[in-house]
């Protein structure tokens, strides 16, 4: 070994002690985007607790919402994809089978839906188009949100890409109520993103899920690397097959569940608009 890192994601002893293993890096990683996300939270709770009900719509357009935007863009998005990168090493089965990442598999996915929470929170902009682009040209009175929504799409984006990196890539330990979770907090909600550039991202996500179940013979990353160091039981290989299977399977069974919805509700109203939009989002994806 010249001082790189071995396949466990521990330290050898002649590595450089300044060079940090693949779990050094999740682990601080994560710590980082925990500190940032319980900052946030912290000071959304203060600016409710002090803001006058008259004053919410002009504080929508204060100087915080740009900074909490900038703390997305410039903080969490390159701390989610350092995130996205190391964890195949992480869930590496010859890195102690994975256990770290299933150990921190809840504190994952509960940052990542609270991060999809927050960038919805902050000004959605104008949809793409040249009459969204005519609006955001025209709008000079002081309170233009595209910084803002800049920064949510952008957030969002790198959300559904390290998200499809854990739903690919987990230990085999994870639980179905889980990945059902996680789906459900990210992806799912995207497919219907007013924004195309968001939810055509989240398209991709899914595609990118049903591909990978559908080449059930391969295995996954963190399976791959580590086969070319020590065999893998073959139940081990099966059992990552299996849950990209059940992943895909969930998607399938949202859509069908959208279909089925639609063709209960039938009717016009606010209900059967928001139903024909989900329909159409659907179709398509399965396009």
């Amino acid at each position: 070994n010249d001082g790189g890192d071995n396949n466990n994601g521990d330290r050898d002893s002649g590595d450089d002690e300044k060079m940090p293993t693949p779990n050094e890096m999740f682990v601080a990683t994560l710590a980082a985007l925990t500190a940032v996300q319980t900052a946030l939270e912290n000071k959304q709770q203060q600016q409710q607790q002090n803001d006058d009900p008259a004053t919410m719509m002009q504080e929508q357009s204060s100087p915080s919402m740009n900074d909490t935007a900038s703390e997305l863009e410039n903080t969490v998005i390159p701390l989610l994809e350092i995130l996205r990168r190391i964890l195949p090493y992480v869930a590496n089965y010859g890195n102690n089978r994975g256990a770290l990442l299933a150990h921190q598999l809840g504190t994952v996915s509960r940052s990542l839906r609270l991060f999809v929470a927050m960038a919805y929170a902050l000004p959605a902009g104008t949809p793409d188009g040249k009459h969204g682009r005519k609006k955001r040209l025209n709008n000079n009175d002081g309170n233009n949100h595209t910084g803002a929504a800049s920064g949510a799409n952008a957030l969002l984006r790198q959300i559904l890409k390290t998200t499809t990196t854990l739903l690919l890539v987990p230990p085999s330990s994870v639980s179905e109520k889980d990945v059902a979770k996680l789906l459900h907090g990210t992806i799912i909600p995207m497919f219907h993103d007013a924004r195309p550039k968001v939810r055509k991202a989240a398209w991709g996500c899914a595609t990118e899920i049903v591909i990978a179940a559908s080449a059930s013979h391969s295995a996954s990353p963190s399976i791959a690397s580590s086969m070319e160091h020590d065999p893998v039981p073959e139940h081990v290989v099966a059992a990552h097959s299996q849950h990209k299977k059940r992943v895909a399977d969930f998607l399938w069974e949202y859509c069908q569940a959208v279909l089925t919805s639609k063709r209960k509700s039938g009717g016009g109203g606010a209900m059967g608009k928001e139903s024909s939009t989900k329909l159409m989002h659907v179709l398509r994806f399965l396009a």
